[in-house]
Order: structure tokens, then C-alpha cells, then sequence
């Protein structure tokens, strides 16, 4: 790709200061949970980590949050409400759980239809751990019970990236009103991730008052949800943890803009990047570019160089608000035909043509 910056960009980021996050599409790097059709739904939980919208029975847990669950060994609770009268032994098949790599595909049936435990299956869940009331099934299984992890030495950074599966085994009456159909499967999953994801690129970076601007080369790991702009006006390393730095989601997947910054014209900033995987583990960040913080004039700028004043409950001046009217709409044209006019210009060119008209 051309090292080349768009430089409507820079004419919209004058007027423009707000960003939104982007997720960006993560492969199937992992096998969903199994889902049976006799389940209306499935809620999972453990203390403060969250579902997704998209992976409503995953939990993910990184790098920060293991410790602190492998020192409290909180439960993870499961709630699943079900089409059938689970109280019934016959249509209650039990609850187990599983666990195996992330990478792998397989699908388990933790008992089979002889009653036979699948080898990677712990013991079924009795006592305490399963409620069944009526329809609904509620399991509590402790964080170590399901990882095996006993504190927080067991949470070693880059050596684990494990799912954890609790299976609940039910089925329904024979639609002939004898014998039982089939044994189907509902789950929910424990992600334990302790692996960072791979840095993206960064190519080039350039700030202004109220934005920064970067070009860049996603993160090659297949769970990114996200890349963030890291930039301080301290001195940073590339290799280190984002930790406490400030960061903003970027978007766009090679050229991006973030707003929401504020700093002084001729300020040093260093900017960098990071990616985020879905168990909101930062990797460490790229090598930071040294950028001075470029003055831009915003549309109020060229609107009072025309004659035009702020004022009162919209745009006032001397004139008549028909031709202030015309007025602000000249101005916003030129502003537009001066931005598509140089869309293909160099940043070192940007810089140029913003300085100049800066010291008009």
C-alpha cells in the first residue's frame, strides 16, 4: 500500500473530534459451545467478567482477570432453562465438564448412550453443584473444581490458552408417546487465555489538536477484537506493556483516526499501537514514532476569516441571516473542495499546506 494520507481526513478531523469503536472480525479459531434444541436459553456468569453479545455462553478470562480468580475461586454459575421436565430422571442425563486447547474442534458427548464417562470428562456434577426445579437447571462449579488452578502462580503468561466446557445432558419423550428420543447437549464455556496476541504494524503515525492519525498493518493473531492507539507525550519503549498508557480504539484496519485527545500545538507526542484479543489482553506495544502536534484552524476559524462571528442561538454577524446563511455555506464548501482537492496528498505535504494556512 502507498504511504500516502488521505487528506479529507485531516479537512473532517477540523470539525470532527468523536471516534467509534470498531470490532474487528475474529476467526473460528475455537468451537462454539453445543447447543440443544431443547433449551430456550442458557446465562452464564462469573464475578466481573462478561459475555459477549455475539458468544452469549463464553466467558473469556485473561491475563489480569485469572489471578484474580484463581486467588477468590469464585463460581461460575449457569442457568438454563430448558423445554422439558428436568425433575423427570429419565429426561435428566446429568451435568459434567470438559476441558481441552482452544485450537480444537472436537465435539464431546461427556456420556454416552450405554452410560459410558468419555475419558476427557471429569465425574459428573452432584450435590451442591446441580439444582433442578421443574424446567430449569442451575450449576455451580468453582473456578478451580473447572481449571484446576489454585492461585495465581498457576496463571504463567503464555503457556495457557485452554476452554473449559460444562455439558448438561438432557432429552424429551419419544414424539410417540413411547420410550425417549435422542440424548442432545447444551453447554457453556470458560475461556482461560493467557497468551498475548501478536502486535500490529505501525507504519506511520501524525497528530493534531484534537486527533491522531496512523497508518498500520493489522495484528496477525486470530482472536483480535480490537487495535488501539497507545501515545503519550513521555517517552515509551517498544516491548512494553500498555499497562496504565492511554490508549484509544482506532478505526479502520489500515488507516485510522482517533479523536477525543487534546494537546498543544508543537507538543511532542509518541505514538503507538496494540492489539486487544477477546479476553481483553493488550499485547505489548510497537515501536513508538516521535510526532509534533500540527496546528489546524477549525471551521470557526475560516468562518470569522470570512466575516462571520459566533453568537446568540446560532451564526450572528452584521449581515443578514440569509447571507450569514450563505455565508457558513461557502465556507463549508471550501473547506470540503480543499480537502478532496489534495486527498492523495503526502503527509509531509499535509503538514506543509496546515502550517501554512495556520500562519495566515
Amino acid at each position: 500500500m502507498s504511504r500516502q494520507w488521505k487528506y479529507s481526513w485531516l479537512a473532517l478531523g477540523l470539525v470532527a473530534t468523536t471516534t467509534a469503536a470498531v470490532w474487528l472480525p475474529a476467526e473460528a479459531e475455537a468451537r462454539s459451545p453445543q447447543q440443544s434444541t431443547l433449551v430456550l436459553s442458557t446465562d452464564v456468569s462469573l464475578t466481573s467478567t462478561q459475555t459477549r453479545d455475539d458468544e452469549p455462553s463464553t466467558i473469556y478470562a485473561g491475563i489480569e482477570e485469572c489471578s484474580t480468580l484463581a486467588n477468590n475461586n469464585p463460581d461460575m454459575n449457569v442457568y438454563i432453562e430448558t423445554t422439558q421436565f428436568m425433575e423427570n430422571p429419565d429426561l435428566f442425563g446429568g451435568v459434567y465438564h470438559y476441558n481441552y486447547p482452544r485450537g480444537e474442534e472436537r465435539t464431546i458427548a461427556c456420556r454416552t448412550a450405554e452410560g459410558t464417562l468419555h475419558d476427557d470428562c471429569e465425574e459428573e456434577l452432584t450435590g451442591d453443584a446441580v439444582t433442578v426445579i421443574g424446567n430449569d437447571v442451575d450449576i455451580s462449579v468453582d473456578f478451580e473444581t473447572l481449571t484446576g488452578f489454585t492461585s495465581a502462580d498457576d496463571c504463567v503468561e503464555g503457556e495457557h490458552d485452554q476452554s473449559y466446557y460444562v455439558q448438561l445432558r438432557l432429552r424429551r419423550p419419544a414424539a410417540t408417546g413411547v420410550g425417549f428420543g435422542e440424548w442432545s447437549y447444551e453447554e457453556a464455556r470458560l475461556v482461560v487465555d493467557l497468551i498475548r496476541p501478536e502486535a500490529p504494524t505501525l507504519n506511520d503515525a501524525m497528530t493534531t489538536e484534537n486527533s491522531i492519525y496512523v497508518e498500520f498493518q493489522g495484528s496477525e493473531s486470530d482472536d483480535v477484537d480490537a487495535h488501539h492507539v497507545v501515545f503519550s507525550t513521555s517517552p515509551f519503549s517498544a516491548g512494553d506493556e500498555v499497562g496504565d498508557m492511554t490508549t484509544r480504539v482506532v478505526t479502520g484496519t489500515e488507516d485510522g483516526r482517533v479523536g477525543g485527545v487534546s494537546f498543544q500545538a508543537g507538543t511532542t507526542v509518541y505514538v503507538a499501537m496494540a492489539a486487544l484479543d477477546r479476553a481483553r489482553n493488550f499485547s505489548v506495544v510497537t515501536e513508538p514514532i516521535e510526532t509534533t502536534v500540527i496546528q489546524t484552524n477549525t471551521f470557526w476559524d475560516y468562518y470569522r476569516g470570512a466575516g462571520g462571528a459566533e453568537g446568540g442561538y446560532g451564526c450572528q454577524n452584521s449581515a443578514s441571516s440569509s447571507a450569514n446563511s450563505t455565508l457558513v455555506f461557502a465556507v463549508a464548501s471550501l473547506m470540503a473542495l480543499f480537502g478532496v482537492a489534495h486527498l492523495r496528498r503526502r503527509r509531509t505535504e499535509i503538514a506543509a499546506v496546515v502550517s501554512k494556512e495556520t500562519r495566515r
